[in-house]
């Protein structure tokens, strides 16, 4: 890896590469075409600022009314512990109302809707009204669309809820801003306005609070940015939400002051250009097919699969920039991974996972393998005395390590050319090649008597019984010949256990 990071820093890199290609076409393109087309450019910049001028005043409206809020919200900690007060109430309101002069008027309800503080002192909220505003008020700070209050004109109200130290929900504060011609929008929005440019302030039912169409209705939810017909006018409309309160503020000025013919632009910009760009693209194409062949081989490489002569062949892939030698070099180390990973894999199916000897399936591999080669050979069946007792009595953990110690035990009597096996629960297997029925016997011996003096977890120790059987003189076959040995273990065990017995000739 120290080796593919040294060599991979002498490369040139793709993004250099990329960079390098569109800097030259950038700088050239400016170069070129600043002069012819400066002013059609300038236009259509400020036509997009259009959009930008529209999200800046709702921005602006936004913050106004979360400021306002946020003065109602200093004031219920206050009141919640004087909710049953009338003078601390009423000088409170007052105190809110004299803050913020654009309130018409400040009202403290209970949790029962029954007004208990109101500044000036006549309530001129319509019933429905109140209702309406109750049902939302728990849900936290609230402004509402436009409504008729009882003097017949329109008002939005603004409400906080109180709730007490249990938190428990005990009434709202709010208050009234009157929809007139010197409404709070026009304060906030009033140095935007000029003969140009029409401001519109729209609520989320479609009512136009703000504008020349007042207390009609706007539908306003479309694309932030249209072109629309309007008083035999073409205009261009953007819009931008007042997130807060989810109003559309509609700024509307005359088309011909923001778009520019697109004529202009295509003979001022774009013609110019057409056999500078040709040549550009040419380069690109080259540069293109001459980056994507390192990737292609990759690709093709990795398509093939990553067997060891494949993996040859992606070696000589050429890697002749940073990307394509970095990732020739991380799949090299992939493939070797991988190939490490299925020889682990391999190891894993070969071994029986309790006991760390050989498993079943590769036994009867290698008893077919002696068989088919005719290789001389014996076979030790083993299986341990009364074990079901002892997972019944200790339980599987004692269990588990009798086992395991009894694995160990046959590795240690056993040469190399052996193999040791469990063949299922506590029955265990030996593979002696080229060995006589007398060395078997011995080998079994040695293991019985080691067997008999190993003790497990303050247990007694742990016999076994087996049987030995021959190839090819007592079977022809791997099944035979465990079969035979099954037999003579089966004699073993009716004999009283911990014994080894010889199995007869099975043809």
């Amino acid at each position: 890896m120290i080796f593919y990071k040294n060599s991979a820093s002498r490369k040139i890199k793709l993004s250099h590469l990329i960079v390098g290609v569109m800097i030259i076409v950038v700088l050239t393109t400016i170069y070129i075409s600043i002069w012819n087309s400066y002013r059609s450019f300038n236009n259509i910049f400020m036509q997009n600022q259009h959009e930008e001028y529209a999200g800046e005043l709702a921005t602006i409206t936004n913050e106004y009314l979360k400021n306002i809020r946020r003065n109602i919200g200093y004031s219920i900690p206050y009141i919640a512990e004087r909710m049953t007060d009338n003078v601390a109430l009423k000088q409170e309101i007052e105190r809110i109302k004299m803050q913020n002069s654009l309130f018409d008027s400040v009202m403290i309800v209970n949790r029962d809707g029954g007004v208990i503080a109101s500044k000036p002192a006549t309530v001129e909220l319509q019933e429905e009204s109140i209702k309406g505003i109750i049902s939302t008020a728990k849900r936290g700070p609230e402004i509402s669309n436009p409504f008729q209050v009882s003097g017949g004109q329109q008002a939005i109200f603004m409400s906080h809820p109180i709730y007490s130290e249990e938190n428990e929900y005990i009434g709202f504060i709010g208050g009234t801003i009157y929809l007139t011609e010197h409404t709070i929008f026009q304060l906030i929005l009033g140095d935007h306005f000029d003969e140009d440019v029409s401001i519109s302030l729209v609520d989320s039912d479609g009512l136009v609070i703000l504008g020349q169409t007042s207390h009609q209705r706007m539908d306003w939810k479309s694309d932030n940015v249209q072109v629309v017909k309007r008083d035999g006018k073409t205009v261009l409309v953007s819009r931008s939400v007042v997130p807060l309160t989810e109003w559309a503020l509609i700024v509307q000025r005359p088309l011909e002051k923001e778009l520019v013919p697109k004529a202009a632009v295509i003979k001022g910009a774009i013609v110019p250009l057409l056999p500078f760009l040709l040549v550009v693209f040419l380069i690109v194409i080259w540069w293109a097919v001459k980056i994507a062949q390192s990737i292609q081989q990759l690709a093709t490489s990795i398509e093939e699969g990553l067997v060891e002569k494949k993996v040859q062949h992606l070696k000589k892939v050429n890697g002749w920039y940073f990307e394509t030698h970095y990732l020739k070099n991380a799949l090299l180390n992939n493939a070797s991974f991988i190939q490490n990973r299925v020889a682990n894999l391999k190891q894993q199916s070969m071994i029986d996972p309790l006991t760390g000897i050989t498993n079943r399936r590769i036994i009867n591999e290698v008893l077919n393998d002696y068989v088919m080669k005719e290789v001389s050979h014996t076979l030790i069946f083993l299986d341990l005395d009364y074990f079901k007792s002892i997972n019944d009595t200790y339980g599987h953990t004692v269990g588990d390590e009798v086992l395991k110690s009894f694995a160990k035990n046959m590795q240690s009597v056993v040469d190399k050319n052996a193999t040791c096996g469990r063949f299922g629960g506590e029955e265990f297997l030996i593979l002696l090649p080229n060995k006589t029925i007398e060395e078997a016997l011995e080998i079994t011996e040695e293991l019985r008597v080691k067997q008999a003096s190993t003790y497990n977890s303050s247990i007694r120790a742990v016999t076994f019984s087996a049987g030995i059987a021959a190839f090819p003189t007592m079977a022809k076959t791997p099944e035979q010949l465990i079969g035979v040995a099954d037999e003579a273990l089966y004699k073993a065990k009716q004999s009283g256990r911990n014994g080894v017995r010889i199995a007869e000739k099975h043809f």
